[in-house]
């Protein structure tokens, strides 16, 4: 009886205190680096925890807006759309895309393309899977509008090259 008293009147004064043992959020570990990234989805990865936008590759309308990400942890890079609000999408998919070219030889050649089409009439946050982001890269994002029924597609309009 006297040890169980002696007990609750401790744990009551460490909480009192603040110096309960409180168990501490982990951070989520990466599971790819590099050319391991390529193809792999940033969010289950752990890519996306401390991801930022690469200046110069944002594009805003009225109801949407792309980016390319990158994680400089990961080594990795992605395409990003974000709907904001479906009606001015309604009767038209969106496809966000991601691509890279290395420097090999005296000329840039094609290195990975990524993309995720986005159905009409949706909102959220879509990205594509990732590509790696290695020091003789350059990159950039593109989007483009497609039909529904896939019978026409406008052109990809892209960023500028960023290495």
């Amino acid at each position: 009886m006297r040890r169980s008293r002696f007990l609750i009147v401790l744990v009551g004064l460490c909480l009192a205190l603040g110096l309960a043992a409180v168990p501490t959020a982990q951070a989520t570990p990466l599971l790819c680096t590099g050319a391991g990234c390529a193809g792999g989805d940033p969010q289950s990865s752990g890519c996306s925890a401390s991801a930022s936008n690469v200046s110069g590759t944002e594009y805003w309308a009225n109801s949407w807006s792309r980016s390319m990400r990158d994680s400089s942890a990961c080594s990795a890079r992605w395409g990003r759309i974000v709907v904001d609000d479906y009606l001015p999408t309604l009767g038209y998919a969106k496809s966000v895309a991601v691509e890279s070219q290395r420097y090999y030889a005296g000329n840039w050649v094609a290195a990975d393309w990524r993309s995720k089409r986005v159905g009409s009439g949706v909102e959220g946050t879509y990205w594509t899977p990732m590509i790696a982001n290695l020091s003789d890269d350059r990159a950039r994002v593109c989007h483009r509008f497609e039909a529904q029924d896939g019978s026409w597609y406008d052109p990809w309009t892209c960023s500028g090259w960023v290495s």
